[in-house]
């Protein structure tokens, strides 16, 4: 089934609660477009009939008054349902007005754009052919198309453009002059003038003579005047071109940095300036006269460095600058000081506090976000004992306790809980030395770790010597005890363990020096003695005393050996033995000094050793001596004990 045509063209108009319809935005209503009995939509609402049209006014009416509100150049369509359509006389007068109208010598025959010649089998004699695309005009004669030339408007003046592309009638500008294009094939390229292309439609004209001179600011005065505020008035040029209310500065000729400027009148040859504003100072009988800017609200001078705003409290605040701020008068709630800045407590009943009875140096930060601060707090009036920092948050709302932050150069000495901060740290929090130089019972601290046992076992005894009437005789010194360290834990250690120090060894008269005794913490270290000196007789040499060796033990050092024995025949008296048969030295102690002699003189037991754990010196026998003679004694060892203690 066909459907109903429709007409849409343009916009239409109505106000609500009216019944008339305007055209408008290329609406051209005829009553072959719109009739009575057509339903007309208006802007996407409900259709309404027409009744009536008015073609030369351009309005229809309706049936019924339009309520969907004010409607101005909207969309519209009729949908063409009037019975008027379809009856046969209403048609037959439709055709005859075409065919009128087709008869009609103004009527034109329009060539498409894709032709270059109007139909031959088209139009009548006297009748025009025209196509739009190019403006061309064509008249028939004698049964013939007649080309008559181009009727198409200017286009708009633009500069001339090498790369655009110009069509018959576009105008360029060049230097000055229009051109119009004037070959009926486009181009580009082209540059005026080219008679080919273009024609000259209007040229650039002659400069015009010169102008009467306007009149001008500046001018000069010799009027003498001293440089100061207020009504100043100089006498100056006729014609000038300043208004009264202008700001005009009135500068030294020969110094134009003294000055001086205000609002101005002028009439005649008198210019006067109220002077609020001015630089430099004297009598100046030379003026030059300019238009200034007007200076701003706050009117400040680079030169000031600021010096001139009027609070610069207020102004530190505005740039975010802040400076110490004075919290005088009643005591504060710390938790009410919020805005960022640094602030003097100089009152000692705050609450909130870090503590109470303090003045307080306070810094404060608070953050875009509210409810977000940051706090921290210096004592101002503290003893030397307490002078620390103090620093707390609020986050969201909710303080939190002040914390105290330690200062590098008291050495944890504000700590609240040093046993606490010690287990957190799993440090040990003190070293305790334990010395044993008598044998006995070692019973561990409260609180130990462990600890460091270092034992060290008994000197050994210098060589003894027998007479001989030919020899001058030195015993070998005796050796060091040996040294034995060892870690044990406070589960090893137990409560109590027994202490063994060995014993030095004893001389022995003519003899070889005793071996020193071992000396032991329970079975846990064990450091054994040194040994003695060998016995010297004449053909016979004893070996020095050897070092102690580790028994039980992490790690052990063997003890010194002792210095070796010598025998010599004397047959002078002032040939001298010197410094023969020295113990051996320890960590602790120092071995028997060796001893010296000639033929006659200087027998002597060896000398004992001195401190722990050395060895002794060897006996000196000389040619004249009748007794045997014994090496000196080793010294006793020890043990050290390093205990680790939690606290």
């Amino acid at each position: 089934m066909t459907a109903f045509g429709s007409y849409s063209t343009g916009t239409v108009s109505i106000a609500n609660g009216v019944a008339v319809v305007s055209a408008g935005g290329g609406a051209v209503w005829s009553e072959t477009n719109a009739r009575g009995g057509d339903i007309i939509f208006i802007d996407g609402g409900a259709g309404i009939e027409i009744k009536d049209i008015d073609i030369d006014a351009q309005q229809v009416s309706l049936w019924t008054p339009w309520t969907g509100g004010n409607k101005v150049n909207v969309a519209y369509t009729i949908v063409w349902r009037s019975p008027q359509r379809y009856a046969g006389a209403r048609a037959m007068q439709d055709v005859q007005t075409l065919v009128a109208a087709f008869q009609t010598q103004g009527f034109y025959i329009f060539v498409p754009s894709s032709a270059t010649v109007p139909d031959p089998s088209y139009g009548d004699d006297g009748q025009y052919a025209f196509q739009a695309s190019t403006g061309k005009l064509w008249i028939k004669d004698a049964g013939a198309w007649s080309f008559l030339g181009v009727y198409k408007s200017l286009g708009s003046p633009a500069p001339y453009d090498n790369a655009k592309t110009y069509n018959l009638m576009d105008v360029a500008t060049i230097s000055g002059s229009s051109y119009v294009w004037i070959n009926l094939a486009p181009g580009s390229g082209l540059a005026p003038p080219n008679a080919t292309y273009w024609a000259l439609l209007a040229s650039k004209g002659d400069q015009g003579p010169q102008g009467i001179q306007g009149a001008g600011y500046g001018g000069t005065s010799t009027t003498s005047l001293t440089i100061g505020t207020g009504a100043q008035a100089f006498t100056t040029q006729a014609g000038l071109a300043y208004q009264n209310g202008a700001r005009v500065r009135a500068s030294s000729t020969a110094n134009p940095s003294n000055w001086m400027e205000g609002l101005a009148t002028y009439a005649g040859t008198t210019l006067t300036i109220t002077v609020d504003k001015t630089n430099g100072a004297g009598t100046i009988a030379s003026w030059n006269f300019n238009i200034v800017g007007q200076p701003g609200a706050g009117d400040l001078s680079s030169a000031n460095n600021l010096s001139d705003v009027a609070n610069p409290a207020t102004a530190r605040l505005n740039l975010g600058i802040r400076q110490v701020i004075d919290l005088s008068g009643p005591g504060w709630d710390f938790n009410a000081v919020t805005n960022t800045g640094s602030y003097q407590v100089s009152n000692t009943t705050n609450t909130n506090a870090p503590f109470a009875g303090a003045l307080w140096y306070l810094e404060v930060l608070a953050y875009s976000l509210a409810g977000y601060v940051e706090q921290r707090a210096v004592v101002l009036n503290g003893t030397p004992t307490n002078t620390q920092t103090y620093f707390r948050v609020q986050q969201a709302g909710t303080w939190y306790p002040w914390r105290l932050l330690l200062a590098h150069d008291d050495n944890l000495a504000a700590l609240a809980n040093k046993a606490t901060a010690r287990t957190n740290l799993g440090a040990v929090g003190r070293l305790n030395l334990l010395r044993f130089t008598a044998s006995g019972t070692y019973n561990s601290s409260a609180n130990i770790i462990g600890a460091l046992v270092e034992a060290l076992g008994g000197g050994g005894a210098g060589g003894g010597v027998s007479p001989n009437s030919s020899y001058v005789l030195a015993g070998p010194g005796g050796g060091a005890g040996g040294r034995s360290l060892r870690w044990l834990t406070a589960a090893q250690l137990g409560a109590a363990q027994t202490v063994a120090i060995g014993a030095g060894g004893a001389g022995n008269s003519a003899g070889a020096g005793g071996t020193g005794s071992p000396t032991s913490l329970g079975s846990l270290v064990v450091a054994a003695g040194g040994l003695g000196g060998g016995a010297m007789s004449t053909g016979s040499v004893g070996a020095p005393g050897g070092g102690g060796t580790i028994t039980t033990g992490d790690y052990g050092f063997t003890g010194n050996t002792g210095d070796n024995g010598h025998y010599q025949q004397m047959a002078s008296t002032t040939n001298i033995i010197v410094g023969k048969g020295k113990g051996a030295d320890s960590p602790y102690g120092s071995g028997g000094v060796g001893i010296m002699g000639n033929a006659t003189a200087y027998q002597s037991n060896g000398n004992a050793a001195t401190g722990f754990g050395a060895g002794g010196g060897g006996g000196l026998s000389n040619q004249s001596a009748a007794s045997n003679i014994a090496g000196g004694a080793g010294s006793s060892g020890l043990i050290n004990i390093w205990e680790f203690l939690a606290q």
